[in-house]
């Protein structure tokens, strides 16, 4: 029950990201298990845990605590309950009220981690458009530039001057947005 509650709670990039794993926007990170130059190791989004394609290492959140920090399955739930400030109710003789509070907050956080990953989405969708859009315009202006002075202006490359320093600041702007 507890394990299910920090399950629902907490995301692989939040366990990461607060012991000092950095994941890059495609969720991959430099293996904490073993010496390597690229990032092997895959946090996947919601409560999928992780995978290092390079040693093998898998699990989900607990697991990985566990791993990391050298401890058993109580050391790590404790752990992380502390360390997120969780208040869950461990080692404590829970009633059906107490365990059905319990699973009702793990679920609201669950919906909000659902929410947070949709939007995330949504934003990753934008600038994949956006970098899409700058990628035609940046084409488009060196297959149709005049190869002479004289030479008359191809639509394609008017429109790619006219357009590529807005998209410039669209990117800007978008890169802002996604978490990478």
């Amino acid at each position: 029950m507890i394990a299910d509650a920090i399950k629902q709670r907490l995301t692989m990039r939040q366990i990461l990201g607060a012991y000092g794993i950095a994941v890059n926007g495609h969720g991959f990170a430099r293996c904490p298990f073993h010496n390597e130059k690229t990032a092997s190791f895959k946090a996947y989004d919601g409560d999928r845990g992780f995978y290092c394609f390079g040693c093998g290492e898998s699990g989900d959140v607990i697991t990985f605590v566990m791993k990391f920090f050298s401890v058993d399955f109580r050391e790590a739930i404790g752990k992380i309950n502390e360390d997120f400030s969780l208040g869950l109710p461990i080692g404590e003789k829970m009633d059906r009220r107490k365990r059905l509070d319990v699973a009702r907050r793990a679920f609201e956080r669950k919906q909000e981690l659902k929410k947070a990953e949709e939007e995330r989405l949504k934003r990753q969708e934008q600038y994949d458009a956006a970098l899409s859009e700058w990628v035609r315009l940046d084409r488009n202006k060196r297959e149709y530039a005049p190869g002479a002075p004289d030479e008359a202006w191809h639509p394609l490359f008017v429109e790619a001057l006219e357009k590529l320093a807005y998209q410039n600041y669209i990117l800007d702007l978008a890169e802002m947005e996604v978490k990478f």
